[in-house]
């Protein structure tokens, strides 16, 4: 047995004693723990815990001394958890989360202590309050915006390479609050898909997106790209509000592009392919976004139900020099138009780029060397231009 992971413990044994460093909990596999707290000379078992069960916990989450003891009450057999398999996972915890689980941890042992309360101490919790503070603020004004209207959207150019005109955009969110100034999404989309706001304002996009795309193109071919998040997909579905926003708009479902990104579809593949379907079903195209960035969702292409696969920006920012990255692009594009997709290139940054893909024979390029993301006005203007392409 690897004494690290694997502990036996015979009848009658300490496994810890109050006051003891916590530096790590267990697991019972076999046998029964007694959990013994000590007070005024006083010995008085308050748990017996078996199989399955686990303790010494507090300690290694709040980082004090333990508050009770653990012995053996039978031969037992434990699984050590240390301090390195817990902090993982509470460091990606919800910040809230964390602090309301080690205040509870807190009033636990002050029940405990004699007298029913401890002395205020130090706790070490500043880092984790200031993070509760911020993501609470963060929260409670990403309320505030939907209700006054403080989003908006900007549109990105998706150029045809063929002929280096207009054919579509991408809706992107951008967020100016009275108190906060410009807010990169970088911060707000993450507070917003935790709190499940993402929700609200994934339905003002499609609304919004919807609109702007029947404004500025009422006929005709020109697409919009509206991003789905991970709470839409995952959750009651985009469906009834995706058809909401087309009705309203009276565009047909085929001008509107449905984005996802990989790694979005690889945390719940087959529930996410399924709520794709049902939206191609309806008319509506699928694109991923992101496309390359590292996840297995590659070996699984022929049974996406998508029409457009967006190469990222990492591999297309190194075709002119890199031939390795070069051949990955290449054979990307090859392999989704044999399977009846088209081909976005992402993060298209000079001429240079722009000939090589179409030496590739890419559909489409987005990118700063067309245009960055503007608002509605302007967007319409793009609409007439034909790009021409710096000389070598």
């Amino acid at each position: 047995m690897d004494n690290r992971f694997l502990r036996r413990v015979e009848a009658g044994e300490w496994i810890f004693r109050e006051g003891d460093p916590g530096d790590c909990a267990f697991v019972i596999e076999s046998g029964v723990v007694a959990i013994i707290y000590e007070h005024d000379g006083v010995a008085e078992t308050i748990a017996h815990l078996g199989a399955g069960e686990l303790f010494g916990e507090m300690a290694l989450i709040d980082g004090r001394a333990r508050s009770a003891s653990a012995r053996a009450a039978t031969d037992l057999r434990l699984r050590t958890v240390t301090f390195e398999h817990l902090n993982d996972r509470l460091g990606s915890a919800d910040p809230m989360l964390r602090l309301m689980l080690k205040a509870m941890l807190s009033r636990y042992r002050d029940f405990l202590a004699p007298g029913g309360q401890r002395p205020l101490e130090p706790d070490g919790h500043d880092h984790d309050r200031a993070a509760m503070r911020d993501r609470l603020e963060m929260e409670q004004d990403l309320v505030l915006a939907i209700e006054r209207s403080e989003f908006q959207l900007v549109y990105q150019p998706i150029v045809k390479l063929a002929d280096l005109s207009t054919g579509g955009f991408e809706a992107l969110l951008r967020w100016r609050s009275p108190q906060r100034g410009y807010v990169s999404p970088a911060e707000f989309v993450p507070a917003a898909e935790a709190s499940g706001l993402i929700v609200p304002i994934g339905r003002w996009i499609l609304r919004e997106a919807c609109a702007a795309l029947a404004r500025m193109a009422p006929r005709g071919d020109v697409f919009m790209n509206i991003n789905l998040s991970g709470r839409q997909i995952t959750g009651a579905g985009p469906g009834e509000d995706v058809t909401a926003a087309l009705r309203a708009s009276g565009l047909p479902a085929r001008r509107i592009k449905l984005e996802v990104t990989e790694s979005l579809l690889m945390l719940d593949f087959e529930a996410a392919i399924q709520v794709l379907a049902d939206l191609r079903d309806s008319g509506f195209r699928i694109a991923i976004d992101d496309f390359g960035t590292g996840y297995s969702s590659l070996a699984y292409l022929h049974r996406l139900p998508v029409d457009t696969l967006k190469i990222d920006r990492s591999f297309i920012g190194r075709i002119v020099d890199d031939e390795p990255s070069r051949k990955i692009v290449a054979a990307l594009g090859n392999l989704s138009q044999r399977l009846g997709m088209d081909v976005v290139a992402e993060g298209v940054e000079t001429a240079a780029q722009v000939r090589a893909l179409r030496e590739m024979g890419f559909e489409y390029a987005q990118g700063y060397y067309f245009s960055r993301m503007v608002p509605e006005a302007e967007a319409t203007t793009l609409l007439s231009r034909n790009w021409v392409l710096d000389p070598d």
